[in-house]
């Protein structure tokens, strides 16, 4: 028994421990040194790694039939009457052939993916009883001291006004087209899909401004029952963000989460399913049919959207976020608050993860709650109903994790405080990169969108100058514009690799 990933000494028969599922375990078997990959599936996997040439093989001629562009070899003639010494020795010769330099399937497709072995944060069971027993929030905002707060004096902006189906008013600060993969392994075929429709302009005469995918690491390799309510709740999240105009589900097909169980996850939330489209990697018949599916759906559905027009409204149309990676000084913290009370005072909503040291610091937490002590006020993922000051519960301190949940609860963009180094942008909402006024010239001044320079009145017109083309489309953060982006959702304290 070799570790995990640990590199191979001398020839021979390793049993390496690690999981059974696809795309950790493969990579724990490269990482040891593995060089031609023998992939056999059932359902047909679709899974290649980048550097190693991965020859799948299939377990029927029916399933390998309707995947004929993806699957390299076909074990299933075995059952169809074909002698197993012959079928042996091709597949002996597809290999040496595929190790000599031929490509597979997978190479022609130029599809490949990477998800790594991860441990579960707990060390033991000692406190997973009481982990669980945590109330969850009830979805209302905290209670702000508004008096003689209002927008006035604040920017004007221009966003889209969203009428539900039941009349309830909400804004937009764009119209997207959104591609969401249900998996790790249909992730890079969402991604593929969103691509090729922006190359194509679909939508674009119709107001889509653009396709979006949320290519992610959650596949067949996690467990836990919160896991399972996490995803489920954060899918939801996006599928009706209110920059979401039109949105497909894409799933793999082997999936933990398929498209069946977000069928009944949305009916159980009252959200009516004929407002999605549907595919499928495997049943479609692979990635070029689905790809194919996805065009033809996304082209036929923007003709029928209800228009949206803009009009001019305070920051109360607002859903931002605030996150900062490391304790920030009274002047930031000052100005933060400001922006905060304008929105909310005005009707909007600000988000603020349970764990930021933002909600620690009293110049921030005072003017807005006096000696109230702030507490979680929304799951990870949870979408915002009622407007006002919400803390979103979150059991990480990575960036990329909280804007991931941050996003899903309905942020139109994120303000983003950093010190050390520069963050990820994230693909669907905006990131607004602010630094303190020291962190000049540790940060290069082209990687941040703005520096305060510690006066909160100067540093709150300049934050406010800079948020209104951002949110309206005529500014593109710094992360966005250089192309790095990232989206991972977080497991949590009880997210368990299986």
């Amino acid at each position: 028994v070799s570790d995990y990933a640990e590199p191979l000494r001398d020839p021979g028969f390793y049993f390496m421990n690690g999981p059974g599922n696809d795309l950790e375990g493969v990579a724990g078997q490269i990482a040891a040194g593995c060089n031609l990959v023998l992939f056999v599936t059932g359902n047909g996997s679709i899974t290649n790694f980048p550097f190693v040439p991965t020859l799948k093989i299939t377990t029927t001629t029916r399933r390998h039939q309707l995947l004929v562009h993806e699957m390299d070899i076909n074990a299933g003639r075995y059952l169809d009457g074909e002698p197993m010494a012959a079928l042996v020795e091709e597949g002996f010769e597809t290999a040496i052939a595929t190790a000599s330099g031929r490509r597979t399937k997978g190479e022609h497709a130029g599809h490949s993916q990477v998800s790594l072995w991860r441990n579960w944060r707990q060390t033991d069971a000692s406190h997973v009883a009481e982990l669980k027993a945590r109330p969850d929030p009830d979805g209302h905002p905290l209670k702000v001291e508004l008096a003689g707060r209002n927008g006035a004096g604040h920017p004007v902006f221009e966003v889209f006004r969203l009428t539900g189906a039941d009349g309830s008013i909400s804004h937009g600060t764009e119209r997207v087209g959104l591609v969401l993969p249900t998996s790790l392994c249909s992730a890079q075929i969402a991604r593929l899909a969103a691509d090729r429709l922006n190359e194509k302009h679909v939508g674009h005469a119709e107001g889509i401004s653009r396709f979006v995918a949320l290519a992610h690491t959650e596949g067949c390799g996690f467990g836990g029952e919160s896991m399972y309510h996490l995803l489920h709740r954060t899918y939801r999240g996006y599928l009706t963000h209110p920059n979401v105009t039109t949105a497909l589900l894409l799933e793999h097909g082997c999936e933990k989460v398929p498209n069946d169980v977000m069928r009944r996850q949305l009916e159980n939330a009252g959200i009516p399913l004929t407002r999605f489209g549907w595919a499928s990697v495997q049943l479609d018949g692979g990635i070029a049919k689905a790809l194919d599916r996805i065009e033809a759906w996304f082209a036929a559905t923007v003709g029928t959207l209800p228009p949206a027009a803009l009009t001019a409204a305070g920051p109360g149309a607002l859903s931002l976020a605030f996150v900062t990676e490391a304790p920030v000084g009274q002047a930031t913290a000052t100005v933060l608050a400001r922006a905060a009370a304008a929105i909310v005072a005005d009707g909007g909503t600000v988000l603020v993860p349970e764990g930021d040291e933002l909600l620690a610091n009293t110049a921030f937490r005072l003017p807005l709650l006096g000696r109230t002590p702030p507490h979680a006020t929304l799951l990870y993922g949870q979408p915002v109903v009622h407007p006002g000051l919400h803390v979103v519960a979150t059991e990480s301190s990575h960036l990329v994790e909280n804007v991931t949940g941050l996003a899903a609860s309905g942020a139109h963009a994120v303000v983003a405080v950093v010190r050390d180094h520069p963050g990820q942008g994230h693909p669907l909402v905006p990131v607004i990169q602010v630094a303190e006024a020291p962190a000049r010239g540790r940060l290069p001044s082209d990687d941040v969108d703005l520096f305060f320079e510690g006066d909160p009145a100067a540093d709150e017109s300049a934050l406010w100058r800079l948020v209104k083309p951002v949110v309206e489309g005529d500014a593109v953060p710094v992360a966005t514009a250089h192309g790095m982006v990232d989206f991972q959702l977080t497991r949590g304290l009880l997210g368990v690799t299986t």
